[in-house]
């Protein structure tokens, strides 16, 4: 009934928002979708621009490391990246530094209890918890109208910043996180509720700042039912919502205690007329992990703090495709990650899945992070849960970044014909923070073959600062830039700093 119950409301939110022709859904809890939202012929221009990528000359092409081939980084937010000490701050004139803003923590992990980190600490610990002293990826300034119907990019996208790709790409991604923002505030809204910590979410039921000193005594389950009887009684339950009737049927009514000392009773002949807790039983939960009224689901409330309205965003962009061929008809999946580091304070993941074509059902699979990845962590032992999700093509979904993610293995339906996913992928810095995180407004592109965009980026406010830009011209020779060979060990120093500085699990 909790179920059917909750569905309803479900149901009724939906259909108040596809009345005022709103595609927004919610999905399991903290993670938002919306089929549709994306209008047709946007999807096909950006399947039309990204082919002009795709058609690149081959050593220009990134192909993923250890992906056997099958993974296109169309644009790589890992390639150019900020270097500090080495990527030049325009705004400054000097080497770009680690601003000391950077160590706040973005809401999705101070909501679970972190704390902020004094940037006085030494390295060591930076890179423990969870921070690079050596790099940072590079989002891009969003600007979004007040009525939130009009996204402009107001500094260029790394790794997709030519003259050329900026007319063609730019009013399609823009319109396409537009339709995105919806997504984006709901799932920060929820952030604001806890909603991980929930019985509902499979959340832990201890105090979250338990002392992690303190010896924490596990409550062991009570009561229990047999697996024959739970069977029976679910049958019963559905027989009375299939025909209308109230229902009455409990699992309850058929609980028994649950007997850790069993096998003494049956050495003894004693019946203690509860359960052995090795059979296969099913343990009911009691008390405050009981699913009732309380905590049923109800949509977040939007208040100014969760609107983008009139606001500029940090965003990094990503465009990936997995390609499968007869060869290689299957991909194998991702493992759990989280993207990227703490840095950039990145709270929400969106990602707009716009074309597939001659593969299986593919789907993410999500769980949260642990507490205790961030130091703050109950030892209860509980597992976490894993959710798995279907994927389609022109969906849009969000999810806060305290889950982990993982792309689950999918392979070619007709395995003599090529098939591929294609996706394009926001990174949302957390808007709640005053995080100088360095953007592409106060860093110039940093790939060999640049020039004409810092040429043209100059010129066109040279009116207003001759002597500076003057200035800046005559110097720009003496700019250094990034070879692509440079790149690549940057992105293999990158991941190398991730996996030493994130907690085993998140790798697992």
């Amino acid at each position: 009934m909790f179920v059917w119950n909750e569905t309803s409301k479900y149901r009724e939110f939906v259909e108040n928002h596809r009345a005022k022709g709103s595609h927004l859904e919610p999905d399991i809890d903290g993670v938002w979708r919306a089929d549709g939202a994306v209008d047709e012929g946007t999807r096909r221009e950006l399947i039309d621009a990204v082919s002009e990528l795709e058609t690149v000359h081959n050593p220009e092409q990134y192909w993923r490391p250890l992906c056997d081939g099958m993974v296109l980084d169309l644009v790589d937010p890992t390639l150019w990246p900020a270097i500090y000490g080495r990527t030049m701050d325009e705004t400054l004139g000097g080497l770009l530094k680690i601003p000391d803003s950077c160590f706040q923590l973005p809401k999705c992990f101070r909501l679970m209890g972190a704390t902020e980190i004094d940037p006085n600490i030494n390295d060591k610990k930076v890179i423990k918890w969870g921070f690079s002293s050596s790099f940072s990826l590079l989002p891009a300034e969003f600007e979004i109208s007040a009525d939130e119907t009009r996204t402009t990019i107001k500094s260029y996208i790394n790794n997709l910043s030519t003259p050329h790709q900026q007319i063609i790409f730019y009013p399609i991604i823009e319109r396409i996180f537009t339709a995105s923002i919806p997504l984006f505030e709901h799932a920060l809204a929820d952030l604001t509720r806890e909603w991980y910590h929930s019985p509902r979410a499979g959340g832990c039921f201890h105090e979250v700042r338990h002392d992690l000193d303190v010896p924490l005594q596990m409550k062991r389950p009570e009561t229990g039912i047999t697996f024959s009887d739970y069977i029976r009684k679910a049958e019963e339950i559905l027989s009375q919502f299939e025909n209308g009737e109230p229902i009455t049927a409990e699992y309850s009514k058929d609980a028994k205690g649950i007997c850790y000392r069993h096998a003494s009773c049956r050495k003894t002949g004693r019946d203690c007329g509860k359960i052995c807790h090795k059979d296969h039983a099913v343990f009911l939960r009691t008390g405050e992990e009981v699913l009732d009224e309380k905590n049923m689901w109800t949509p977040p409330s939007l208040d100014r703090a969760h609107k983008f309205g009139g606001r500029t965003l940090k965003v990094i962009v990503r465009l990936t495709n997995i390609m499968l061929t007869p060869d290689n008809p299957r991909f194998p999946g991702f493992n759990w990650h989280i993207i990227p580091t703490l840095n950039e304070s990145v709270i929400a993941t969106g990602i707009y899945y716009y074309s597939e074509e001659n593969i299986t059902p593919a789907g993410i699979k999500l769980k949260p992070m642990k507490r205790e990845e961030f130091l703050v962590g109950c030892r209860c032992g509980r597992s976490d849960p894993e959710f798995d999700r279907s994927e389609r093509q022109n969906r849009i979904v969000v999810f806060p970044n305290m889950l982990k993610s993982k792309f689950e293995p999918f392979e070619l339906v007709d395995k003599t014909l090529a098939g591929h996913q294609k996706i394009l992928v926001f990174y949302l810095c957390d808007p709640s923070l005053a995080n100088d995180v360095p953007t592409t407004r106060i860093v110039s592109p940093q790939q060999p073959g640049s020039t004409n965009y810092v040429m043209n980026q100059w010129l066109n406010v040279f009116d207003d600062k001759h002597a500076e830009r003057f200035s800046r011209i005559m110097n720009l020779n003496s700019m250094e830039y990034i070879s692509r060979e440079e790149a690549e060990e940057y992105r293999m120093k990158y991941f190398q700093d991730r996996t030493r500085f994130l907690p085993p699990s998140i790798h697992d």
